[in-house]
């Protein structure tokens, strides 16, 4: 579980295709898809297993990224847990997240906002307006982590 050897891919389109998935309605189903494959009855037994936040640190030997399936809920690296599923919510949620800290995350420094805006791959003199402007009103990082995706995204 923590090296897994196999994964579940989904891909979601629109009928007719080519439409636009981001849709709140469409959002909401592909939210119910992807909580009833969490449901499925022993999902805890095939999930990615992790340790929680913070104990891999403490326990390198014993959780590190390749934990023996021995291991998995033994003594060796104790309270793993299924791993959030990499997809479109959750990448929603992480760039809800990344928005609402951005500025807090940079200590209102210009240079250290413009740096992670210029990370995601912004152009130099866009990252530098926005982070100007996102210090002077950080409540405009909060508007941002507010936005419905489909604005978010374009």
């Amino acid at each position: 579980q923590s090296h897994p050897d196999y994964w579940l891919t989904v891909v979601y389109e629109t009928i007719p295709p080519g439409g636009n998935v981001l849709t709140p309605e469409r959002l909401a189903y592909i939210r119910q898809v992807e909580d009833a494959i969490r449901a499925v009855g022993g999902y805890d037994e095939f999930c990615h297993a992790a340790p929680p936040a913070g104990f891999e640190e403490s326990r390198p030997e014993e959780c590190g990224r390749w934990v023996s399936s021995q291991g998995l809920g033994g003594d060796s690296c104790p309270n793993m847990t299924c791993t959030v599923p990499i997809s479109l919510l959750s990448f929603e949620a992480v760039v809800r997240d990344w928005f609402a800290g951005l500025v807090d995350d940079a200590g209102g420094n210009v240079d250290k906002v413009q740096a992670q805006l210029a990370s995601i791959g912004l152009p130099p003199a866009q990252a530098a307006a926005m982070a100007a402007a996102l210090v002077a009103q950080p409540e405009a990082a909060q508007a941002f982590a507010e936005m419905p995706l489909t604005d978010l995204l374009k």
